[in-house]
Order: structure tokens, then C-alpha cells, then sequence
């Protein structure tokens, strides 16, 4: 089996969840304007305790808006930090029921006999089993981040651009396909490619590959 990665069954190494490093920014302006808030009324306070004849209405109102100003900053802050607690929750929990649902796909094509591949949304290999390797006559591991086209013959690229219009249309289709090995040696392959769903969208293909039976296209 071919994967990438250092992960269970080829499970993509962990990358940092979108928006905490952003969050965390979040919570910093939050402190230092809560940290301001409590500056300006504590100077206020003062003003009112110490001399409270020399504090002007007009010095006490501009207080008085300043924290009324930066208390709304602060709520709307708080509820930002809500939505984005949500967004990025709700980001992890996708992304772990995704690699879950890939681990499993990729247990069941393992133990295929059949060449089986995943693509992803740009067309390179995020995975392969060794039946495909065989077939592309390539060494286990060479595939992995790159796209069928790099292997493709130049008279027949324009078909697999074709598929995968194809396949983004959510059509599933066989065609024949024409490809170098290692060395160089041309090969025909059968392959049969389909979207890969998940919740609703298209995030990229699923092919089989197999030894192409008739004559060369």
C-alpha cells in the first residue's frame, strides 16, 4: 500500500485548525480594551471622589460615552468569539468525520484486487493502492502529490481534462487512457473515474484502473 503521510492507513499529518490563531488574537484585543475600560472609569472615579466641584459635565459625559463605547466594542467582541468558537468546532468535528471516512474507504480498496485511487479536488493522488503502482508502472510512493496528466501522453490529455470536467459535474464515466511508465514504455489503461462526495460536495475523484483489454485508443 502506498499513503502519505506518517498517519494510520495514510492519514494526512495534522495541520493547524483554521481561525485559532485568529481567535487568539481575538482574546488579546478583548483583554486590552476590557484592561482600557477599567482605566477610564477608575480616572473618572478619581475626578469624582477627590474633586468632584472641578470635574466639569462635559469631562463626565465624554467618560461616560468613552466607556459606554467600549463596552459595546466588548459585547460585540464577545459575541464574535461565540460564532467563531462554533465556526472552528464545527470545522474540527467536519474534519475528523472526513478522515474517518477516508481511513475506511482506504481499508476497503487496500484489499482490493483492482488498481484504486483517490484524487483530490486539484487531481493529485492523496492516495493509491499497489495494483495502481503496477499499473503505472511506478514506484510505490512516486505518485503520491502528483496528478495523472504528468503521466499522461500528450495526445491524450486533452481527454482526461475532459473527465475531469466530467467528474466536478457530478458524472461518473469509463474511458481510455494512454500512459508512460518509468521508463518510458506507453501503456493503455481502462479507467473508471467517479466524484468523490462528502456532505454534499465535490472534494474529488475516485478511479479504478485496470489493464486496458482492447485496442489502443
Amino acid at each position: 500500500m502506498t499513503t502519505p503521510g506518517s498517519g494510520p492507513a495514510g492519514a494526512p499529518p495534522p495541520t493547524r485548525t483554521p481561525g485559532v490563531l485568529e481567535m487568539r488574537g481575538a482574546y488579546v484585543v478583548f483583554v486590552l480594551l476590557a484592561a482600557l475600560d477599567v482605566l477610564v472609569l477608575l480616572r473618572a472615579a478619581r475626578h469624582w471622589q477627590g474633586d468632584a466641584g472641578a470635574l466639569s459635565p462635559d469631562a463626565l459625559l465624554l467618560a461616560s460615552v468613552l466607556a459606554a463605547l467600549l463596552l459595546a466594542v466588548q459585547g460585540l467582541l464577545a459575541w464574535l468569539f461565540v460564532r467563531l468558537r462554533r465556526v472552528i468546532r464545527y470545522y474540527r468535528l467536519l474534519k475528523e468525520s472526513y478522515e474517518e471516512e477516508l481511513l475506511f474507504s482506504r481499508q476497503l480498496m487496500d484489499g482490493s484486487g483492482q488498481g484504486m485511487a483517490i484524487l483530490d479536488e486539484h487531481g493529485r493522488f492523496t492516495y493509491t493502492n499497489r495494483r495502481v503502482s503496477d499499473l503505472l508502472g511506478r514506484p510505490e510512493g512516486d505518485l503520491l502529490g502528483h496528478t495523472l496528466l504528468e503521466y499522461t501522453l500528450p495526445e491524450d490529455q486533452a481527454i482526461l481534462r475532459a473527465q475531469h470536467e466530467v467528474r466536478w459535474q457530478g458524472e461518473a464515466s469509463r474511458y481510455v487512457l494512454r500512459v508512460r511508465d518509468a521508463s518510458g514504455t506507453p501503456r493503455t489503461l481502462s479507467v473508471y473515474g467517479s466524484p468523490r462526495w462528502f456532505r454534499g460536495r465535490i472534494v474529488g475523484t475516485l478511479l479504478a484502473v485496470s489493464t486496458h483489454a482492447g485496442p489502443d485508443a
